[in-house]
């Protein structure tokens, strides 16, 4: 890539700096009393659908996971027996987390709570953790690029540095880091399944003066296993006056798609009908 280039589109992430968050923020849902039904679960499912239609993005507290749970995630440093237990639990807690979500997420598209589930769409999730260490220059550094995820959702933890932005109404606002909150955003394969009714928003992070800012994703996806299950818009959503937007694919046609793409290409071209 020639400098020119380079300048070029440091110039324009420059421009996108806009930062909204003295008027806008993300929705927060509090997932206390999910387990109770009734009108309880009923508010939260209308919130999560009211944030899906039109953030994408929404954080969560009261989700069952301890402070100190996610806490020591965030301080993982080796490998060590100690380390690895911790990493175990705070998987564990996920995978509960995960199938709440899929619960929740079935309902807001009008279906059954275990729909998705036997759809097999939380089969599998994976954790990766990031470290951005401190830039001293961060006006000239992209950091990570736009990009949406190529799974169902994702689950982010993040410390206190904050650069987590999300692409609303045509300019990127902040998502502050907030104690004890989790960001949940929807990815690539909910907007397929859900045939566009929920339709993702693309993210990315800036780079700090101060650091390292570290945080853990947990990608619900089924890119592990099974990589040879196939996916297209749910057949109880379509209908006569909402036909298919997409066609079906394997998950590995997909991902593969997905790996070829540059980062912040549109993600479901591949099949779009």
């Amino acid at each position: 890539m020639h400098w020119t280039t380079i300048e070029r589109e440091l110039r324009v992430f420059d421009d996108t700096k806009v930062q909204l968050t003295s008027r806008v923020q993300i929705p927060e849902i509090d997932l206390k009393g999910i387990h109770e039904g009734g009108l309880r679960r009923k508010q939260i499912i209308e919130e999560i659908q009211h944030a899906s239609e039109t953030w994408e993005f929404f954080e969560i507290v009261n989700h069952g996971i301890s402070e100190d749970v996610m806490n020591n995630q965030l301080k993982l440093k080796g490998s060590t027996t100690r380390e690895t237990d911790i990493m175990i639990s705070y998987s564990e807690h996920q995978t509960r987390l995960k199938f709440t979500l899929l619960e929740l997420l079935s309902e807001t598209l009008g279906l059954k709570p275990n729909h998705l589930i036997e759809m097999e769409c939380g089969v599998g999730h994976s954790l990766i953790g990031y470290y951005h260490p401190a830039c001293p220059e961060p006006d000239q550094t992209k950091g990570a690029n736009e990009h949406t995820d190529p799974d169902f959702f994702t689950i982010l933890l993040q410390d206190q540095i904050g650069g987590l932005q999300v692409h609303y109404q045509n300019q990127w606002v902040d998502i502050p880091p907030k104690t004890g909150a989790l960001v949940v955003n929807l990815g690539d394969f909910f907007q397929l399944i859900s045939n566009d009714k929920f339709k993702i928003s693309k993210h990315r992070v800036l780079t700090n003066l101060v650091g390292p800012r570290i945080s853990v994703s947990c990608f619900v996806s089924t890119h592990l296993q099974p990589f040879n299950r196939v996916y297209g818009p749910i057949k109880e959503l379509l209908s006569d006056d909402n036909p298919a937007l997409y066609r079906e694919t394997l998950v590995r046609d997909y991902v593969a798609d997905y790996v070829l793409k540059e980062l912040g290409s549109p993600a479901l071209s591949y099949v779009r009908l």
